[in-house]
């Protein structure tokens, strides 16, 4: 008996997605050579290994929230912006790993490795489910794009366990709940929606912050009866609930610098990369060049 049709554009479908997701696995390992040398492993960036140091800690101490860092500017040390989110969930990947390593440190060093490339991975299957949920349109061109942006690439590489890959996946959740929500109401796109944008904010308070402030301004200006309607009410409450336990877990983080700090904090701001002026040419280029026609996209 031949195969139905529907048999086949779902078979189509899959082998679609598994191509999708080797270029996503592809793309992003193409720094192994630099990650894995002489049978150890080593990180992108710097902040990678403070990030890893705080990982080891959870795992010798379960349990543990870790606000300040007396491993860095020793004696006095530092208060950083990282959370905890990020840290359990790497110490738990490590975790299941360790029955197929030598050892903790080496479940450690893998699991570091590989948890931005396999946050990755999530964010492209769920860019395909979210997708197909408004008809599909676009779905390859969609992937294709995630998959080489330079700058989705570069928070989701190898080697690189950084909070910005948790924070992709978030975003991507979150955004595209609130697509959905434009278009019709459902409950189970804004309870996603809630738990993406608290767990985003807990992860960090500026980058989400913003697109959250964005997003809801844009849905009010263009559909305000769609962003006022009663599913609304359990993306409020799951928001809440997130925020109510980061608050508990990490409390506060946000506090306002001492007054030396603030006397070199502008000529050490233009230090950092990331606080520094960045032209249109830099943006084409973190972005593909995407920037340009992103308007029509």
């Amino acid at each position: 008996m031949p195969p139905s049709p529907r048999s086949l554009k779902t078979a189509a479908s899959l082998a679609v997605l598994a191509a999708l997701l080797a270029l996503v696995t592809l793309i992003r390992c193409w720094n192994a050579a630099d990650i894995f040398v002489a049978g150890k492993t080593f990180f992108v960036d710097a902040d990678c290994y403070s990030r890893m140091t705080r990982v080891q800690r959870v795992l010798e101490h379960p349990g543990i929230v870790i606000h300040r860092h007396d491993f860095e500017n020793w004696p006095q040390g530092t208060q950083p912006h990282t959370t905890a989110p990020f840290d359990y969930l790497t110490a738990g990947f490590a975790t299941t790993l360790r029955p197929f390593t030598r050892d903790t440190p080496a479940a450690l060093d893998l699991a570091g490795a590989w948890v931005s490339p396999l946050l990755g991975i999530l964010t492209a299957v769920l860019l395909w489910c979210w997708s197909g949920s408004l008809g599909g349109k676009s779905r390859f061109a969609m992937l294709f794009l995630f998959a080489v942006s330079p700058i989705l690439v570069h928070g989701t590489v190898l080697g690189r366990p950084d909070h910005q890959s948790l924070l992709i996946l978030c975003m991507a959740a979150a955004l595209g709940a609130e697509t959905v929500l434009l278009q019709r109401a459902s409950s189970n796109w804004a309870l996603l929606g809630g738990l993406a944008w608290g767990l985003s904010l807990w992860v960090s308070l500026y980058e989400p912050l913003i697109l959250l402030a964005a997003a809801f301004l844009f849905s009010v200006a263009i559909r305000r009866k769609a962003f006022f309607v009663r599913e609304r009410l359990w993306e409020a409450a799951a928001l809440a609930a997130i925020l109510l336990v980061a608050f508990c877990v990490d409390g506060w983080q946000v506090s306002v610098p001492e007054p030396v700090i603030r006397t070199y904090f502008l000529n050490w701001s233009r230090t950092i990369g990331e606080l520094s002026h960045v032209p249109i040419s830099g943006l084409c280029k973190w972005t593909g060049w995407l920037l340009l026609p992103a308007p029509l996209l």
